[in-house]
């Protein structure tokens, strides 16, 4: 399984182009331009999600690369997805692996965004805009670089942002579960 060096915040201003800016001003580039379908199977009663783990199915279609649009066939990913603190590790699956794995499970969440990446050396930043959540802004790290570090010298406004230690599909728990209190 791989494990990942990252960290997320909530986007908290609807300035997105000032976001933007000071990544492209600290020598990033904008590498890709996404369009995602995350597909979770569950149980009825949310059971993987509640427990940090689950199954991934990805749709993603490439809108445009260094901002030049892209005519790519969409692509589908699988994984296997499970969370202990901070950390997330993933596994690859095939298709078959996938249906396999998932026999049994219904599609019940399903959460579409557009990722926006930005990359320089061995570090990753992503502003998804994410329908029905809201916007999150993440730094991966793959080398030496730690994400914190980073997003220090980002230099951005701290009331621009909120650090979370909630991943997108707990996000949509969350809200899913204020829906159920106030209704």
């Amino acid at each position: 399984m791989e494990i990942e060096k990252e960290i997320k915040f909530i986007i908290k201003t609807s300035k997105l182009d000032n976001i933007v800016e000071i990544i492209l001003k600290s020598g990033f580039q904008e590498t890709f331009v996404l369009n995602i379908r995350d597909i979770y199977p569950d149980t009825d009663d949310f059971n993987l999600l509640k427990n940090l783990k689950g199954y991934r199915e990805r749709v993603v279609k490439v809108i445009s690369v260094k901002n030049i649009p892209s005519d790519m066939p969409a692509q589908k990913k699988f994984v296997y997805k499970k969370k202990e603190g901070e950390t997330v590790y993933e596994k690859k699956l095939t298709e078959d692996e996938f249906k396999k794995e998932t026999k049994g499970l219904k599609k019940h969440i399903v959460i579409d965004k557009n990722r926006f990446v930005f990359v320089k050396n061995d570090i990753e930043i992503v502003i998804d805009v994410i329908r029905g959540i809201g916007n999150l802004l993440e730094i991966e790290c793959r080398g030496e670089s730690e994400p914190q570090e980073v997003f220090d010298s980002l230099g951005m406004k701290e009331d621009w942002v909120e650090r979370t230690r909630l991943g997108t599909t707990e996000l949509w728990l969350k809200q899913e579960e204020l829906k159920f209190q106030s209704s």
